[in-house]
């Protein structure tokens, strides 16, 4: 299966308002994104982005963001930051 989807991650959460849910939304849509079949081709993670690969040790979201995207990378995606 050809990958052509590039995902861009600009910030360590989704949308704006409560950081707090904002981070948990970004780590579903990590989960997701590593558990669909047609994965994307790679991940970028710049400016705030970057915090997801490179988190607190204590952060709990952080550290399942970075999980999936260690799941991604071994599945073949591109991860950069």
């Amino acid at each position: 299966m050809e990958r052509t989807r590039t995902v861009l991650i600009g910030s360590d959460a989704l949308g704006r308002g409560d950081d707090a849910v904002g981070r948990v939304l970004m780590t579903n849509f990590l989960r997701e994104l590593s558990e669909q079949e047609q994965k994307p081709e790679a991940v970028i993670l710049w400016n705030g982005g970057v915090r997801l690969a490179a988190g607190p040790p204590g952060d709990v979201e952080r550290a399942a963001a970075r999980e999936h995207l260690r799941r991604l990378a071994d599945s073949g995606v591109a991860v950069l930051a």
